[in-house]
C-alpha cells in the first residue's frame, strides 16, 4: 500500500541536542506515548542522530492521530488508516521536515512517503521555540530541534578534510592567523589546560573585543581542519594543551 507523502507543500493545514553537527543514523515511523506521558502511543517520526562527540540522541516528532495514520511494518512509511491523505503541516514531523527542506539543500522531489530518505545525512541541528498550537501535546515540549545546515546530503560520499600546514610567521599570508594561535593558547590556560570547541568561539570574540583581526580569528577557530594543525590536541570536541 502507498504510503503517506512527507512533502511539506503537500501537508495539510490545519534528548537534548542543540547547536551541533549530528548525523542521521536511522528514520522510522512509529508509535509512541512520550516516555509513559500519555494514556496511548501516536504516529510518531522517530529520527536517531549521533553527535560529534558521540551521543546518541533519537528525537521524536509527533505526526498526527493514529485514527488517521499508522507506522507500517517496516517503519519506513505512514499508511493512512482514516480520510486524510497527507499529515497536517502543524504537526511535529512535518515542521522538522520543513526546516530540511528550507536549507534550500535537500531537494523537495526527493521526498516522497519513505522515511529512510534522510538516512546517513549530515546536518547542524538547533532547539527553536514551538509555536502554540491548538491541540499540542504539552508532552512535546516547548521548543523543537530542527536542521538549520546540510553539511553533507545522503547520496553525496564522505570526504576527508586534509590538514592544514602549520603556519610560518615569515610566510604566513595571514598576519592574523599567528596570533589566533596565540590567542587559543591564551584561552586554554586561562580554562586549565582544556576548551570545549563549542565555547572557543565566544570566548575568542570576548576576549579580542577591540581587535581589528578579531572577525577573520573568530571565523578560524570555528574551523576543524585548522584546529587539528594547532600547538594542542584536539579530539573534534575540545582543544586541551599539557598545561
Amino acid at each position: 500500500m502507498e504510503g503517506t507523502s512527507l512533502k511539506p507543500s503537500d501537508a495539510t493545514t490545519g534528548g537534548v541536542l542543540n547547536d551541533a553537527d549530528v548525523t542521521f543514523k536511522e528514520v522510522r515511523a512509529v508509535l509512541w506515548d512520550y516516555a509513559g506521558k500519555l494514556p496511548e502511543a501516536t504516529p510518531a517520526l522517530a529520527v536517531t542522530m549521533i553527535s560529534t562527540d558521540g551521543r546518541e540522541v533519537t528525537q521524536y516528532y509527533s505526526a498526527g492521530d493514529k485514527k488517521n495514520f499508522v507506522p507500517s511494518k517496516d517503519g519506513k512509511r505512514f499508511i493512512p488508516v482514516g480520510t486524510a491523505r497527507s499529515l497536517s503541516d502543524s504537526c511535529n514531523a512535518i515542521q522538522f521536515i520543513r526546516s530540511i527542506v528550507d536549507t534550500k539543500q535537500f531537494p523537495e522531489e526527493k521526498i516522497e512517503d519513505d522515511v529512510t530518505v534522510f538516512e546517513g545525512m549530515v546536518a547542524h541541528v538547533i532547539q527553536v521555540s514551538q509555536p502554540k498550537r491548538a491541540g499540542l501535546s504539552q508532552a512535546e515540549g516547548k521548543t523543537l530541534l530542527v536542521v538549520s545546515k546540510i553539511i553533507r546530503l545522503p547520496w553525496e560520499k564522505k570526504t576527508v578534510a586534509k590538514a592544514v600546514p602549520k603556519p610560518q610567521a615569515k610566510s604566513e599570508p595571514q598576519s592574523w592567523e599567528p596570533k589566533a594561535f596565540e590567542t587559543v593558547l591564551a584561552i586554554v590556560s586561562e580554562r586549565g589546560g582544556s576548551v570545549s570547541k563549542q565555547d572557543l568561539p565566544t570566548l575568542v570574540f570576548r576576549k579580542l573585543m577591540k581587535d581589528p583581526d578579531r572577525n577573520s580569528i573568530f571565523n578560524l577557530v570555528s574551523k576543524d581542519d585548522w584546529l587539528a594543525s594547532g600547538p594542542w590536541e584536539f579530539d573534534g570536541a575540545t582543544i586541551t594543551t599539557g598545561d
